[in-house]
C-alpha cells in the first residue's frame, strides 16, 4: 500500500470522524423518532467502517497483486469514460425523448457494452429496469416524467 492510498484511507475515515462527531450536535434520536442528526451519524458510521475494511484489505493484499490491479485498472478507464459518456447522453436527451425510451436505450447499452451480457439479456433487463423505475415513479410516487417528441 502506497502512501496516496494511506492518505486517502485516512481522509475518509477523519471525513467519518466529522460526521459522527457533528451529527451528535443535531441530536441523534431514536429508530423510531430518528432526528436530523441520525442519517449523517449512521453515515459516518458506514464510512469509518468501510475506511477500516479498505486499510485491512489493502494490507493483506501486499505488493504482488499490485501488477495484476495496474493491468486491471487500465481496462477499467475506457468504461469509465463509456460510463460518462452514456450519462451525457442521457441527460442531454431525456427531455427531448423521453423517459421511457432514453432510460431504455441507456440501459440496453450499459448491460450490453459495460456489462457484456447477451443481446437478448441486455434487451431484457433493460425493459424490467425501465418498467420497475416508471412504475415507481410515475404510478406510485406520481413524478411527472418526461413524455418527449413521441409522446410517451
Amino acid at each position: 500500500m502506497n502512501l496516496a492510498e494511506r492518505i486517502a484511507i485516512l481522509f475518509w475515515f477523519l471525513l467519518a470522524l466529522f460526521f459522527s462527531s457533528e451529527s451528535k450536535k443535531l441530536g441523534i434520536g431514536e429508530l423510531s423518532n430518528p432526528a436530523p442528526g441520525f442519517l449523517p451519524f449512521v453515515s459516518g458510521i458506514l464510512l469509518g467502517l468501510l475506511s477500516i475494511l479498505l486499510y485491512l484489505k489493502n494490507r493483506a493484499q501486499g505488493v504482488g497483486s499490485k501488477r495484476k490491479e495496474i493491468k486491471k485498472d487500465l481496462g477499467n478507464r475506457k468504461k469509465i469514460f463509456w460510463a460518462l459518456g452514456v450519462l451525457l447522453f442521457y441527460c442531454m436527451f431525456l427531455d427531448w425523448l423521453g423517459f421511457l425510451l432514453v432510460t431504455f436505450v441507456t440501459m440496453t447499452f450499459l448491460y450490453k457494452k459495460m456489462g457484456g451480457r447477451r443481446w437478448q439479456l441486455a434487451l431484457f433487463a433493460s425493459f424490467l429496469t425501465t418498467a420497475a423505475s416508471y412504475s415507481v415513479f410515475q404510478l406510485w410516487l406520481l413524478v411527472n416524467l418526461p413524455k418527449g417528441v413521441l409522446g410517451f
